[in-house]
């Protein structure tokens, strides 16, 4: 009898369950798979964002080539800081009731910036979605922030759009990311996740931009400080605080000439300045070859605000 006592006692002492240890063990590894899954969930939403921050900057510049091929100019900014209640809101300036041209210097929610004080300039501010037929909602990047959208002024007026634009695009070491240089007509900018320099829907500024454009690499785009027309783009995607703080998208619209880079190629400019004053281009060498010369003004103009142009 006690031999069938103590063999009962040990089955029961078995079939005890886990132990405190194996306890801790399963906590450990399902915390360590919930934080793994979250981890994901997280990285999944962010991915989610920047492709519907992008799908709306790439629908904001194909209305602005609808509203081109209509208005034969392009459209003007509106004002960063117009509420969503607000005639103003999304409305090009030169499109409200009372009319403010594009080129005009002081505008209230407008920035215009030059390069040392000169023309051309370039109009900072807001994407004019209702002047361009875009949803309310394409005023704002996938985390509540107004994107910024920077014009060359010339290029929103039919009379002085052959001018060309006068926009630059530089990396993290300052060299130029467009050719030709200082040349594009327009940029559109997600301040990204952190939203320096943004207005938020609402119309109020999320966060203020460094005091100076050289605190990070990503205050070249805040709205109030850079008095420039560069603006910064770059793969060095940083977000931790300092000197390479970059968490920013940016679309350029260039000329159609920006991928003819051969030496010796002629193309044609949206452009009436001389072809030795861009960067990288001179007039062509043989004109008699160029169809449509305005030989009365060789070697460039062809009419239409266009010219020939050699790569050098």
């Amino acid at each position: 009898m006690r031999k069938k006592e103590f063999f009962m006692k040990q089955s029961k002492k078995t079939q005890a369950g886990f132990t405190l240890i194996e306890l801790a063990m399963v906590i450990v590894i399902g915390g360590m798979m919930m934080t793994a899954a979250a981890r994901g969930m997280m990285n999944y939403m962010q991915q989610a964002k920047i492709t519907t921050t992008r799908t709306r900057m790439e629908a904001i510049e194909k209305a602005i080539d609808q509203f081109y091929a209509t208005n034969k100019g392009l459209p003007c900014v509106a004002k960063m800081d117009s509420p969503p209640d607000s005639p103003e809101y999304g409305v090009a300036i030169n499109a409200l009731p009372t009319a403010i041209p594009c080129t005009q210097a002081v505008v209230a929610g407008v920035r215009r910036s030059n390069n040392g004080g000169a023309a051309p300039y370039v109009k900072v501010g807001a994407v004019p979605v209702r002047t361009i037929n875009l949803p309310d909602d394409h005023m704002v990047d996938a985390w509540g922030n107004r994107f910024i959208y920077a014009v060359t002024e010339n290029l929103t007026d039919t009379s002085t759009y052959g001018s060309g634009g006068s926009i630059s695009v530089v990396n993290d070491a300052g060299t130029s990311v467009i050719a030709p240089a200082s040349r594009a007509h327009y940029v559109i900018i997600s301040t990204g996740e952190n939203g320096v320099g943004a207005y938020t829907l609402s119309g109020k500024l999320n966060v203020a931009c460094p005091t100076s454009v050289n605190d990070t690499l990503e205050a070249m785009n805040c709205l109030t400080n850079n008095t420039t027309n560069t603006f910064r783009k770059t793969m060095m995607m940083g977000k931790v605080s300092g000197t390479k703080l970059y968490d920013d998208y940016i679309l350029i619209h260039m000329p159609e000439v920006q991928n003819i880079v051969t030496p010796g190629m002629i193309a044609v400019f949206d452009d009436t300045s001389a072809c030795n004053t861009i960067p990288g281009w001179k007039n062509p060498s043989d004109i008699t070859s160029l169809p449509s010369v305005n030989t009365a003004n060789p070697p460039k103009l062809i009419g239409g605000g266009k010219q020939y142009c050699e790569k050098m």
